[in-house]
């Protein structure tokens, strides 16, 4: 019965112990432990300066590549000549050469030249499009990028609308209204993304206007070439059979959480829902369209967007 009881601690078995058993003591340890961290310290010492050295090496080198080159700037001038051949694709890539390319891109004359370099008088455009309101310089660069959607072949031939729900996510309602077109009933929603809403600045007219001067008038003068009220909208317009109404809960303040076109019930038409939620995320409701003929999405460029 003694075996079976646990052995009784002696002072063999402490660290300060005479008899040896493989176990650092205290004593050691104390010494030990202040020289392991003396060590680690020198090491990243010893690191840090290859890294400074490294560095300081690195921009010495630098320096002298770059004082064995010559660089050249180009002339404002140069850079409109250049845009005389832009093609309406390359836009965004010219843009973004350098700051004169960028201020070349926002100025009236680049937009008015691409305008004019497509116009074609056979092709019928909107009022805002035609070239007696091209004049009005606020929102010139938004107007002519719509207008090559009826002039430019390449972009006339893209599809002008969009039936992928998904890109509705996350997009803030900021209003609703009902049209009646020959047999169907259209239901609209306009959609824009959270903070993309910005203040209008003024820049890039390339107008000199002075409050004496009535040749000029002097809002054209501080105009903003590339505002655009529309950017980042989308109006999602739904086609039923019927007229189906609005939930009362649809406000302003809703956003979309979830945009869904399941199959109906007969299992031979399609419906739309709309799941709407708060700034805080909280569901609200679900807006159902059922059945639906038909559901388009149309962005701010496309040539059906201000006619809804």
């Amino acid at each position: 019965s003694e075996a079976l009881l646990p052995r009784n601690l002696t002072i063999y078995d402490y660290a300060n112990n005479k008899v040896a058993k493989g176990r650092i003591s205290k004593g050691q340890r104390k010494v030990e432990e202040p020289k392991l961290i003396l060590e680690q310290s020198e090491e990243v010492l010893d690191m840090d300066e290859d890294v400074e050295h490294q560095k300081r090496k690195k921009d010495t080198n630098e320096n002298e590549v770059d004082a064995g080159h010559v660089y050249n700037e180009f002339t404002l001038d140069f850079w409109f000549m250049i845009s005389e051949y832009m093609q309406p694709e390359d836009v965004g890539r010219f843009a973004l050469i350098c700051k004169t390319t960028h201020y070349v891109a926002s100025t009236a004359k680049f937009w008015y030249h691409l305008y004019y370099r497509y116009y074609k008088p056979d092709i019928e455009l909107p009022l805002r499009l035609q070239p007696d309101c091209m004049r009005r310089l606020d929102g010139l660069r938004s107007a002519v990028i719509r207008s090559l959607f009826y002039t430019y072949p390449p972009f006339a031939e893209r599809p002008k609308f969009s039936t992928d729900l998904s890109a509705l996510k996350k997009l803030q309602l900021i209003g609703t209204w009902f049209t009646k077109t020959k047999n169907l009933w259209a239901t609209c929603f306009k959609f824009c993304q959270k903070g993309k809403k910005k203040k209008k600045k003024c820049i890039a007219s390339n107008v000199t206007a002075s409050w004496d001067d009535d040749s000029n008038d002097f809002a054209q003068a501080v105009a903003d070439v590339t505002d655009n009220p529309e950017e980042c909208c989308k109006i999602l317009t739904i086609f039923t059979a019927r007229f189906i109404p609005v939930p009362t809960f649809i406000s302003q303040k809703l956003f979309i959480s979830e945009a869904m076109q399941p199959l109906s019930k007969d299992l031979r038409s399609t419906k739309v829902k709309l799941e709407f939620v708060d700034y805080s995320g909280k569901f609200v409701g679900m807006a159902t369209f059922d059945p639906i003929v038909s559901c388009k999405i149309h962005d701010w460029w496309s040539p059906e967007y201000n006619v809804l």
